[in-house]
């Protein structure tokens, strides 16, 4: 028995939390035995096997913060030091950080679910800015020390070696899973009465943060223009986040209130994406985006910008990954559709639309108006899916611990 503990932030909402409980959920239970360590206490909303234990409560001011940390490095050295596991699995780049510092001989797998050279690039704040460097700092002198570093996509991992020098050998890509078994079971469930009349209508949908990563400013910018030829279409964000009031006043600016609604964090988002026309992924930058793997899982086509890192992973094959190094308008891989990546700055509502944002733009007509297209990617998306099941994800992993605990044997 193979005493494992998995660290990371939270179980309360996000990506992380949804990967962990694929593979907590696949581990065979005699086999390893599951504590999970969170560093912040906050409630818990995924199911996991084994204890939970939450290390300290989230800080406020910046000087809180750094308490706090100092706090948690401190818990989870004693706790490293009582429980002796065999392996720590940080999620993230705080959770490595701590879990390689802390872990008292115990070994190490981090595993980064992110471009790390954009996300701690592209922060606003000299404050910010500055912790950023030193996490940069951090990375470069702790995760070399880790038994091995698990990027959720190739990029990752190159970002990794070119920019943190990260050693080539310590790499062991596994992409995220999902349980498409309870995925699709949620997406059978009836929608609130009160909005089944928006799918009476083609709807393109997003799911995800309202956040300068995910970039949903294009999507409303270019409705006014996607409704001179699909005049009936409607644009639903689901999902809650700092860019809330920036939505809003878009959305009224360009009198769009009956066609783009910000339905906030739903609970079951997979019956809303199994009945939409289209998911379209606006993110500036992702590290391995979950919730394309969920769209297709629910059969729902996809237009993804090629950002880095992930769609062009999971919607292209390898013949095509190869052959299409970089999108320049559109192009419609084998599983959905990439268009060329977004910048990174919003735009003001009156400015004119992106050659990026016309690329999604043209990309989203061609899907609402072909229902071929529609059924394509539909039956070619529900196959890749198999590829990205919780179950395979947590194998994977499985392997991994125990090719790490028979080595040092």
């Amino acid at each position: 028995m193979k005493r494992v503990a998995f660290v990371l932030p939270d179980l309360y909402t996000g990506g992380m939390p949804r990967v962990l409980e694929g593979i907590s959920t696949y581990l065979p239970e005699d086999e390893f035995e599951q504590t999970i360590i969170l560093l912040k206490d906050k409630p818990v909303n995924f199911k996991v096997q084994g204890k939970v234990i939450a290390l300290e409560k989230e800080g406020g001011s910046f000087s809180e913060k750094g308490i706090i940390f100092l706090k948690r490095l401190w818990k989870m050295y004693r706790l490293c030091r009582k429980e002796r596991f065999d392996i720590l699995i940080g999620f993230g780049m705080t959770a490595n950080i701590i879990s390689i510092l802390t872990s008292s001989g115990i070994r190490v797998i981090a595993t980064e679910h992110n471009v790390k050279s954009i996300e701690n690039h592209i922060a606003a704040g000299f404050v910010k800015k500055k912790v950023n460097q030193l996490y940069d700092f951090l990375i470069r002198r702790t995760y070399n020390h880790a038994a091995a570093v698990v990027p959720v996509s190739r990029v990752i991992g190159e970002d990794l070696v070119e920019t943190y020098g990260i050693l080539p050998e310590k790499l062991h890509v596994i992409y995220n899973g999902v349980d498409g078994d309870t995925i699709q079971k949620k997406g059978m469930e009836p929608l609130p009465p009160e909005e089944q009349e928006l799918f009476a209508h083609p709807v393109i949908i997003n799911v995800g943060a309202l956040s300068r990563q995910k970039g949903q400013w294009h999507l409303i910018r270019l409705m006014p223009k996607l409704l001179e030829v699909v005049p009936d279409a409607k644009l639903l964000l689901l999902g809650g986040g700092m860019y809330q009031d920036y939505y809003e006043q878009l959305i009224q600016e360009r009198k769009l209130s009956a066609h783009v609604k910000l339905l906030g964090v739903k609970k079951n988002p997979y019956q809303y994406m199994k009945r939409a026309t289209v998911f379209a992924l606006s993110s500036i930058f992702e590290g391995f985006p979950n919730v394309l793997v969920e769209a297709i899982m629910v059969g729902c086509p996809i237009v993804s910008t090629d950002c880095m890192s992930g769609p062009r992973e999971l919607l292209l094959d390898e013949e095509e990954q190869d052959a299409v190094q970089s999108v320049k308008t559109r192009y419609q891989g084998r599983y959905g559709v990439l268009t060329k990546p977004f910048p990174q700055e919003p735009k003001t509502s009156e400015a004119d639309l992106t050659a990026e944002e016309l690329a999604m733009f043209e990309a989203l007509v061609e899907m609402l108006q072909s229902k071929e297209l529609q059924d394509r990617y539909r039956e070619a998306g529900l196959l890749r899916a198999k590829e990205f099941h919780a179950r395979a994800m947590a194998e994977q992993y499985a392997g991994l611990v125990t090719d790490i605990c028979d080595t040092n044997k």
